[in-house]
């Protein structure tokens, strides 16, 4: 029945159509309204129907600078409402102190999760890996990584990474000798360094992209999908873009995926032949599941459930790792006292040349590493760290957080906080790190330094990280010297981790 038949003057159908929009425009506003900010929260200048959503777009590629910005002119968490159509859940919490932080990440964990827009956001890349599940499967994913961290996993993995900065060394040794262009781009090499490292630990395979022209098809999508996934955190209508696949970026992120996926997918159906064959099985991550001597699962997992390990442990190793690498080598150039102190501790250690490096001798590198702890307090190689609460809940300032508001942390912009680590908080002093005559490094409190998150979450691969970092100075600086070549002036690009940009171009020469 037309709507003309039931209205007594035909006239008025135009008013009935226009009842009905507005009506569904208030239903729309009252669901997706974003969250209103009581007086006692501080927080940046919002705009009508808005909120704070064009300010954060605005500064997404700065947003540790964002956060360091209104973390010190506010002093306390504060709040950025938005529509609540995307990832932001209604509002953008920002927490500045240890004791709120402390409260997301361990008091009231479980309160506090990635969530399913987390998962959504990040699924065809991370699949239900450690870095995006929650609950009872964050719990199965923990438990089996523990196991790779063991002592003689360690060992193993140190010897793949001696192996892998031998092949950098070589590269260098290349490029310094054509004094013409002895220059590279030395973040480049730290991507290239640690996707073949952790390529073998994780797959047992040799990318060999440190000799090579280019970098692995697998490790440019790799680094292509992960930063236009993050992308979608400020994007209201990601979703449509991705089912409709209207966006360069959502295509991208698509063939990007299916890269990874078909070269992920050949060596895990590779291993599984060698396993079901009763084939010697290597020390690499794939090779511990589907072995069925070391196996810690009675059901062999799926080609997606291996896909899904694997690639969450290359994002959580891979990528952190060399940005703290291209960081720590421009912080060490930028310093050159630090430098010093640094190949002093190694020559007495590790050698004249620094051959001697190995797993043992990393650990006498105190000052060595306090200097890689200092590089990550102001590059930290995840800059913000994002939550969702499950239901409504108080800081311990005060702050109320509504149901489904996002709840984040910058430990780019807690290291950089005066009223956190004083009035040389922008200062690079690794010294800082150190107590007594000998100078013995202290660990900081987690929930001052949450680089390697706190709490439950802490990261398992922090060790790991470290060791790796010393090993690759210990290894090149007695042999190479290291100049900034391109004025850089320590910008980044904010993805996922914390990229320089523009490259890091060195000069390389002979020491």
């Amino acid at each position: 029945m037309e709507l003309s038949a039931i209205v007594s003057n035909p006239d008025d159908v135009w008013k009935v159509y226009l009842s009905a929009f507005l009506f569904t425009v208030l239903l729309l506003w009252r669901r997706f309204k974003p969250y209103k900010r009581p007086q006692s929260v501080p927080g940046p200048p919002t705009k009508p129907f808005l909120g704070c959503l064009l300010l954060i777009d605005e500064h997404w590629q700065k947003l540790p600078d964002f956060c360091l910005e209104y973390n010190e002119k506010f002093g306390k968490t504060w709040c950025a409402p938005v529509p609540d159509i995307g990832l932001l859940g209604g509002a953008m919490f920002s927490m500045t102190d240890e004791a709120s932080i402390k409260h997301v990440l361990k008091d009231k964990f479980d309160n506090y999760e990635k969530g399913p827009n987390f998962r959504e956001a990040l699924g065809e890349f991370l699949g239900e890996g450690i870095f995006t599940s929650d609950g009872a499967l964050w719990k199965v994913h923990r438990k089996v990584a523990s196991h790779m961290f063991s002592r003689n996993l360690m060992r193993n993995g140190t010897l793949i990474a001696a192996q892998q900065v031998k092949y950098l060394s070589e590269r260098l040794n290349m490029v310094v000798k054509d004094p013409k262009s002895n220059t590279i781009d030395m973040q480049d090499m730290f991507f290239r360094l640690t996707i073949d490292v952790f390529a073998n630990i994780a797959f047992g395979v040799e990318l060999n992209s440190i000799l090579g022209e280019k970098q692995h098809p697998f490790a440019l999508a790799f680094d292509e999908v992960q930063n236009l996934s993050q992308k979608r955190f400020k994007d209201p209508l990601w979703r449509i873009k991705r089912n409709l696949q209207l966006t360069e970026n959502e295509r991208g992120i698509r063939r990007g995926c299916k890269v990874m996926q078909r070269f992920a997918d050949t060596v895990i159906k590779n291993k599984r032949r060698d396993a079901d064959s009763g084939a010697k099985m290597g020390p690499d991550l794939l090779s511990r599941f589907l072995d069925p001597k070391t196996g810690d699962n009675k059901e062999p997992p799926s080609v997606k459930e291996l896909r899904d390990i694997v690639m969450n442990f290359m994002i959580a190793g891979r990528d952190t790792t060399a940005c703290a690498l291209s960081w720590t080598f421009y912080e060490l150039a930028k310093n050159p006292e630090s430098m010093d102190k640094v190949l002093k501790e190694i020559k007495e250690h590790c050698g004249e040349d620094g051959s001697e490096a190995d797993y043992e001798k990393m650990g006498k590198l105190s000052y060595t590493h306090a200097v890689a702890i200092e590089v990550l307090r102001l590059h930290p190689s995840v800059p913000v760290d994002i939550k969702f609460a499950k239901n409504p809940d108080t800081l311990p300032d005060g702050t109320h957080i509504p149901k489904g508001a996002t709840v984040l942390y910058s430990p780019y912009a807690i290291g950089r906080s005066e009223k956190v680590w004083g009035g040389d908080a922008k200062k690079f002093k690794p010294e800082r790190f150190l107590v007594g005559e000998g100078g013995t490094f202290k660990d900081p409190s987690q929930y001052k330094f949450p680089t390697f998150n706190a709490g439950y979450r802490l990261c398992l691969g922090k060790d790991l990280a470290l060791l790796e970092i010393k090993l690759v100075l210990a290894m090149l600086l007695p042999k190479f010297k290291f100049e900034i070549a391109n004025g850089h002036k320590g910008g980044y690009t904010s993805t996922l981790v914390l990229p320089m940009e523009p490259k890091l171009l060195m000069r390389v020469t002979k020491r």
